[in-house]
């Protein structure tokens, strides 16, 4: 799962990129000049729902006009008359996510999608798999377990269905049945760096650091392996994992071992600046305080030239070295408190999801309202939902009631914040 204040970070680029408010479905075409070949358009599937050429030359036309609204609700029209075609079920839920912030809507209808297919349909393993994962997404991980594991009986030798059936059971506190059914997708696929990662991360949740540091291996041994980078001078996905491990060498007090993966990790990509954050952390460890300075102040010139070099430094960040940490919230804030330039709205929004992270709600939601009040272009209906389902996570429901109802009546088309307010404020009523 990714940390919320990782999610917060990508906002930024959501903020730049789209607008502030979903966009709404027309009563008519936008474009006099799309409006004949679109109302064409829709007489032709009106008549024929079957007309797939019909569908996806309207679609363009919505896309094209950023009309995403209206996109998803054609999709879904269409998947009620052509059940069987998964690739729009897909597109609908891409778009959903990522156009819309509208995640609900798309598990809505996919559980429809779902009730229209026979068990003996060979694509009811993964519909139950995509919806699970749907909900997974939403941190439902309770509601996603029987769909999940309904997808395994239906095809219990796909090592993915059982890689995300391990990780939900894991989510709900069952890290004994979780670790087994990831042990199970990795004797099915063995040779997945991914899943061997994945085991990882769940022994490392059950506190078990050393098998965790050996499933860490395995994940490096084989993505040193992975033909993709076999031609290219860097391997990021290598780079990544052996960090990754040397955080829990360091964790283990195995500081040489940690320093020589280390050393690995910036030779398979030199712009992996994390890793000099924590060969400072392995000198902090040892009590060398001169060393560690060293090394932080190596990444910052680091990323200085490499910055000249790209020309594309951003002002949303006062400390753009936090970008290779994203996964660290101790990182985070230990470069933000120890700065003495001040903090941009969006720095306040990323220190406010590390400190969600780490527990420290009262300066979580100290950080996210001073995000609010520097910038208004984070006021927005998804900021609000952000952090109402961190409030919630943290268990302040009433504060997180009122983002929810924010989220809501700024945007109250979404079908997400509509159903997270309404279910909260159920909840909130009657545990009065």
């Amino acid at each position: 799962m990714k940390s919320w204040f990782f999610i917060a970070a990508l906002l930024v680029t959501a903020f730049s990129a789209s607008p502030q408010t979903t966009p709404k479905k027309s009563a008519q075409p936008k474009s006099s000049q799309n409006a004949p070949n679109e109302w064409n358009l829709r007489g032709r599937l009106a008549a024929n729902p079957h007309d797939r050429n019909s569908h996806k030359a309207l679609c363009s036309i919505l896309e094209k006009r950023h009309d995403y609204r209206a996109l998803v609700e054609e999709r879904k029209a269409w998947l009620e008359d052509n059940s069987w075609d998964s690739s729009e079920l897909i597109s609908l839920e891409t778009e959903s996510q990522f156009h819309l912030y509208d995640p609900q809507y798309a598990i809505e209808v996919t559980k429809r999608f779902l009730s229209r297919m026979d068990s003996s349909d060979q694509m009811y393993g993964w519909a139950n798999n995509f919806l699970g994962r749907q909900l997974m997404g939403r941190d439902k991980f309770e509601e996603a377990i029987p769909f999940l594991e309904t997808a395994t009986k239906a095809n219990p030798t796909f090592s993915d269905y059982w890689e995300a059936l391990g990780n939900a059971l894991v989510r709900i506190g069952k890290a004994d049945a979780g670790i087994d059914t990831l042990r199970k997708a990795v004797g099915l696929y063995p040779s997945s760096a991914s899943l061997h990662a994945q085991l990882g991360d769940a022994l490392g949740r059950k506190g078990d650091l050393i098998g965790q540091e050996t499933e860490y291996n395995a994940a490096c041994s084989l993505d040193k392996k992975d033909p993709t980078f076999s031609k290219e001078k860097t391997n990021p996905v290598l780079s990544k994992q052996l960090t990754d491990l040397a955080r829990v060498q360091i964790e283990r007090g195995k500081f040489s071992e940690a320093d020589e993966t280390l050393t690995r990790a910036i030779q398979a990509d030199p712009q992996t600046l994390y890793a000099y954050l924590l060969r400072a952390r392995i000198f902090e460890r040892k009590g060398q305080p001169t060393e560690a300075q060293a090394q932080r102040q190596r990444a910052k010139i680091l990323l200085s030239e490499e910055t000249r070099k790209e020309k594309n430094h951003s002002g949303e960040f006062s400390q753009p070295l936090i970008l290779f940490a994203m996964d660290d919230p101790l990182e985070v804030v230990r470069i933000f408190n120890s700065s003495n330039t001040p903090l941009t709205p969006t720095d306040h929004r990323i220190l406010a999801g590390a400190y969600f992270d780490l527990g420290r709600v009262n300066d979580a939601v100290s950080e996210f309202e001073k995000s609010l009040t520097g910038d208004s272009q984070f006021d927005t209906a998804q900021s609000h939902f952000i952090f109402a389902e961190a409030l919630k996570k943290a268990g302040l429901v009433q504060k997180a009631e009122e983002h929810y109802r924010k989220a809501y009546e700024m945007d109250p088309e979404n079908t997400t914040y509509r159903y997270e307010y309404e279910a909260l404020k159920r909840a909130n009523i009657s545990s009065r």
